[in-house]
């Protein structure tokens, strides 16, 4: 279950971990969650341990999406491995070692968005699988609805606490 709801997120994780690598050399990490960053993650965090307690999935859900995890763990790893080892390329391209050169830098963002897509794409086919087969009712998935609202606005918030 865990799984399937970090897949969502994943990408959106990757893109800020590229943005992290740019924190000043003073950055006082024991104060990460005070911070508009760490008050994102945290909260994602939060609300996704909120959403596991209020879905009150029954047993019979339960294996249903683990059995649907595990059939379809080789492809979801398969999907993510692209999207971090594109991540890894692009944090490499823009590290302060590294000398700028735009276009690489351009190429090496495409295709972590083009994995990104693919993964997307896989994510896609994991949720409808999941919902088909563990028969999650209308109430369920309107709270999966508002998760996804709640971590937009979140975004949305932090973008313009950022802009400040």
């Amino acid at each position: 279950m865990k799984k399937a709801w970090i897949l969502i997120p994943m990408a959106a994780i990757a893109s800020f971990a590229i943005g992290a690598t740019a924190l000043p050399h003073n950055f006082d990490s024991s104060r990460f969650a005070d911070r508009p960053l760490g008050r994102l993650l945290t909260g994602r965090i939060g609300r996704l341990m909120a959403l596991k307690s209020e879905l009150n999935l029954s047993d019979e859900q339960k294996a249903a999406i683990a059995q649907t995890l595990a059939d379809d763990k080789q492809e979801i790893a398969k999907a993510i491995r692209p999207v971090v080892e594109k991540a890894r390329a692009l944090r490499a391209a823009t590290s302060p070692d590294a000398a700028v050169d735009d276009a690489k830098i351009h190429v090496l963002a495409a295709d972590l968005g083009q994995a990104i897509g693919d993964a997307a794409v896989v994510g896609a086919h994991v949720r409808h699988d999941i919902q088909s087969t563990a028969h999650l009712s209308e109430e369920q998935m309107k709270k999966v609805a508002d998760f996804h609202l709640a971590n937009q606005s979140a975004v949305d918030q932090f973008l313009a606490e950022a802009a400040k």
